[in-house]
């Protein structure tokens, strides 16, 4: 496309965080053949992902990076998982950062490492910044209903989006 003067950073993998859950693939299908698509390792580094944000009451408008991926099996042909989770502040560079390596052989394990590593993100200080993310989201949908009821929508925001 003739774009590369464009490009002003490439970031590498050990910058890069992405969204949550943000690595799977839903599929529906019938029953009997889920077991021959689904990718193990990712349905469970998902499901750790999904953990961490519910214990945390996150969601897609608190800003929260993830990095999940499994390590070598062992001679029980049994994974762990590695999950890097990012909470980022709204206002200015600061983030919160942990990273945990656990043995995760079943679901119950995956949520269990998404559990663990939300409360060690609280506890490191990572509450601070969801709280300042859930006020500056409240601000703004307020300020977006204020904004549709100047323009006659009635205060539903949701009218901008209509073709």
């Amino acid at each position: 496309m003739g774009w590369q003067d464009q490009i002003g950073q490439i970031p590498n993998g050990d910058e890069f965080f992405y969204a949550v859950g943000q690595g799977a693939l839903a599929v529906e299908i019938r029953s009997g053949l889920v077991s021959v698509i689904n990718d193990r390792e990712t349905e469970l580094c998902c499901l750790a992902e999904r953990a961490l944000m519910l214990h945390v009451q996150g969601g897609c408008s608190i800003p929260t990076g993830v990095k999940g991926s499994t390590i070598k099996k062992d001679s029980q042909e049994r994974q762990s998982a590695v999950l890097e989770i990012a909470y980022f502040s709204v206002e200015d560079n600061q983030r919160v950062t942990y990273m945990a390596t656990f043995a995760m052989h079943t679901r119950e394990d995956a949520e269990k490492l998404g559990q663990y590593i939300a409360q060690k993100m609280l506890e490191a200080g990572a509450d601070s910044l969801l709280q300042a993310a859930r006020i500056c989201n409240k601000e703004n949908t307020e300020n977006l209903k204020a904004s549709a009821r100047q323009v006659g929508l009635n205060g539903n925001p949701s009218q901008f989006y209509t073709s």
